[in-house]
């Protein structure tokens, strides 16, 4: 993967996991009913579990940013791409937990989200088990992806 490849996936895999992340760094601090404010996401065994296992590490940072994402239809776009494609057989069964955590959170997010909703989101709905989970899958993927 060349550098601006490389750039080019941590600069687009950041601003779609910055809400995501920003929104775990912050979880207890409170949470709106506003469905604009939060995403429901229990990871169920259906969101992601039946993704491939065995993608190519180009293939997988592809798909994670494939698009860039300005509202709810690109999030949905790279979940789609996401699924798809799947995870390269190096990773953690932790790490995969949470690609699968992370995949049902964007799974739950509306394709009418505005980029702006998607700013605000405070509360993904997910357990501190699978906020540990999604952020040991963020930093495997950046540095598969790097």
């Amino acid at each position: 993967m060349s550098s601006t490849e490389s750039d080019t996936v941590l600069r687009t895999g950041l601003a779609l996991t910055a809400v995501l992340a920003t929104t775990l760094l912050t979880a207890g601090c409170g949470s709106q009913s506003d469905s604009a404010s939060s995403a429901s996401a229990s990871a169920s065994a259906s969101s992601g579990s039946s993704a491939p296992t065995d993608a190519k590490t180009s293939d997988f940072c592809s798909a994670l940013t494939s698009t860039t994402v300005k509202n709810g239809k690109d999030v949905a776009k790279v979940a789609a791409a996401m699924e798809k494609t799947g995870t390269p057989s190096d990773i953690s069964a932790k790490q995969r937990l949470g690609f699968e955590a992370y995949l049902s959170v964007l799974e739950s997010i509306d394709e009418s989200t505005t980029k702006k909703q998607l700013n605000a989101m405070t509360d993904l709905g997910l357990s501190t088990k699978q906020e540990k989970q999604v952020r040991a899958f963020l930093v495997y993927a950046s540095s598969a992806c790097s």
